[in-house]
């Protein structure tokens, strides 16, 4: 079971903005990666006031951001420039490079910095070899997508070995 445990999220809310960031900060957070869509906003939606405001208060308790995103230039850029927040765009989520390329944009350390996002394999997969992670459901958008190749390339598993896991955890299906 140890295995599965990465895909589980150290901690869930339903909403990125419930949490209460001066608890992490008084915990010894101090820089903290967010997922722009579905995490902040509904998907492709731009920055709102509310999340404007979130990030002012999160300068104001102390920490440092950085969106890091799979989305591309056009659209992560003018929404990191809105919530004046560093940013990664064309991320390559859930591989560990830009999680730690953050660390070095917000000048912060790995046990230091945690992650706020809201998909199973990107984001909690993603986070969970790098930093603390916090995943949300924020109820803004779809079911993400995985294509089969690539989960088993990341996983170092052949799709054999991913049936017999499905198997040995009694999963309903494994076709």
């Amino acid at each position: 079971m140890s295995f599965l445990k990465i895909f589980y999220p150290d901690e869930y809310r339903d909403s990125t903005y419930s949490l209460d960031f001066q608890k992490y900060y008084d915990m010894g957070y101090r820089g903290i990666l967010f997922d722009i869509d579905n995490t902040l906003v509904p998907h492709g939606a731009p920055a709102t006031k509310e999340s404007v405001e979130l990030f002012e208060k999160l300068r104001s308790i102390g920490f440092k951001t950085c969106l890091i995103s799979n989305n591309q230039k056009p659209r992560v850029t003018p929404f990191a420039k809105a919530m004046k927040t560093e940013y990664i765009y064309n991320a390559h989520k859930p591989s560990r490079k830009n999680y730690r390329k953050a660390f070095d944009v917000m000048g912060t350390k790995q046990e230091e910095t945690m992650f706020v996002g809201d998909q199973i394999f990107t984001d909690v997969f993603g986070a969970k070899r790098v930093v603390r992670n916090l995943a949300v459901n924020s109820n803004l958008g779809n079911l993400e997508y995985y294509e089969l190749r690539h989960v088993l390339h990341e996983l170092n598993i052949t799709r054999e070995e991913l049936i017999d896991m499905g198997i040995l955890i009694g999963t309903d299906f494994c076709d």
